[in-house]
């Protein structure tokens, strides 16, 4: 059987992504709601930038968790870890599709407030969401013959 366990470089790269995730994310969230003084027209980029930043960090957790070797105490939390992770790519699935038709109907370029910027955090928001089911499910495989040894 192969050895299906992550290594610690791999793991320790995978934190400071996840840490550049979240300064990226909380860097863009602070700039679109201080520095553009266009609330109204920027709070879909105010949002989902800060949804990436939190989903960024909620990476972060998982890979931490992993490198501490929680996850064997609490198998039930990965689970729940890929749910929400389902749950926001939707999430930024739908708000991808509906800020391009927005764009587009709009006919505005990219401009402070306009819809493609949106698109773009969407994107980047679905990248994090999707990571976090992908690691989570990874990391439960990983634990697979664990489970099936505590069900008895």
């Amino acid at each position: 059987m192969a050895d299906r366990s992550t290594s610690r470089k791999c793991l320790l790269c995978r934190i400071g992504y996840s840490l550049v995730g979240i300064a990226i994310g909380v860097s863009a969230f602070i700039v679109w709601l201080v520095v553009f003084e266009h609330t109204k027209a920027t709070i879909h980029i105010v949002t989902f930038s800060g949804l990436s930043a939190v989903l960024a960090a909620w990476n972060l957790v998982t890979h931490i968790m992993h490198l501490q070797d929680y996850w064997r105490t609490w198998l039930r939390g990965l689970r729940y870890f890929m749910a929400c992770g389902a749950l926001f790519s939707i999430i930024a699935i739908a708000g991808f599709i509906t800020y391009l038709v927005l764009g587009i109907k709009a006919g505005i370029g990219v401009t402070v407030g306009s819809f493609y910027i949106s698109c773009v955090w969407c994107f980047i928001t679905f990248k994090w969401a999707f990571l976090l089911l992908l690691y989570s499910r990874s990391y439960r495989n990983e634990f697979s013959d664990l489970t099936a040894l505590l069900e008895f």
